[in-house]
């Protein structure tokens, strides 16, 4: 007999199969399987007072050793300064500056010596190594730059984490996606795989992943969702944009 629609689920990816229980010589009829092509999103920021307040440096876990790693396209320069990442004190910041991808971390910088493109995605990224206080700077998934100091010093300070404000209260004018928060300092080969990789919800470095913010499942006005496995929701302030982003990923999220 013909049976009416008995299921119908979204699925965020993986492999699909049909399989029947207790009943002998099932013949699947009429049964049609689509994979709908998801639409990737971004968020869009004014350069003027548009940011996200995430929870401090300490939940985050950026103390020790870790790495972040964040998509931001940079539209036409609204300042010279145009914060990505940063803490509330200015100790910790990773920041476009005059062009420059730029990496802050207890008193040792990482600056790039080639200057990005107004109005082009790149991925940002920082390594920091807490036993020898060593910071590398990736853009695209390649180390630009690294400092260290002998001073081995952790990030002790628990300070309140933004998003595209410093504490000189510069804002970034521009766009992100796929921001993520790792308690371990990844690889240069490895931070390429995930840059590429927009969904982390089934790779093997998922325990040491700590927050994944993605914009695609922003759809609170004011809440800053974090996809990760700890809930570490962050809140946005000003008047951000969700839009539809022109990122191209291999994997949508």
């Amino acid at each position: 007999f013909d049976s009416p629609e008995d299921a119908s689920y979204n699925l965020r990816g993986g492999r699909l199969g049909l399989m029947s229980y207790s009943q002998r010589d099932i013949i699947w009829s009429a049964m049609t399987i689509k994979c709908l092509e998801e639409e990737n999103f971004a968020m869009r920021l004014d350069g003027m007072y548009d940011f996200v307040e995430l929870p401090t440096s300490r939940a985050l876990m950026l103390y020790q050793s870790f790495t972040i790693g964040v998509w931001v396209k940079v539209l036409s320069q609204v300042s010279d300064v145009q914060p990505v990442i940063c803490s509330s004190d200015g100790s910790l910041c990773l920041l476009v500056q005059n062009g420059l991808p730029t990496a802050r971390m207890s008193g040792v910088t990482a600056v790039s010596s080639v200057k990005i493109s107004n109005d082009t995605w790149y991925h940002l990224g920082i390594q920091f190594l807490s036993p020898v206080a060593q910071l590398k700077l990736f853009v695209d998934g390649q180390e630009v730059a690294r400092s260290s100091t002998s001073q081995v010093n952790a990030y002790q300070a628990d300070k309140t984490m933004f998003i595209a404000r410093d504490n000189q209260l510069n804002f970034l004018g521009g766009e992100i996606d796929e921001i993520t928060f790792w308690n371990i300092p990844l690889s240069a080969s490895v931070l390429d795989t995930y840059r590429q990789e927009s969904s982390l919800l089934n790779t093997d470095r998922r325990t040491f992943l700590i927050a994944h913010y993605t914009m695609n499942t922003v759809r609170h006005q004011r809440k800053f969702h974090d996809s990760g496995p700890h809930s570490l929701d962050g809140w946005i302030r000003g008047n951000p944009r969700i839009i539809r982003s022109d990122l191209q990923l291999p994997h949508s999220s």
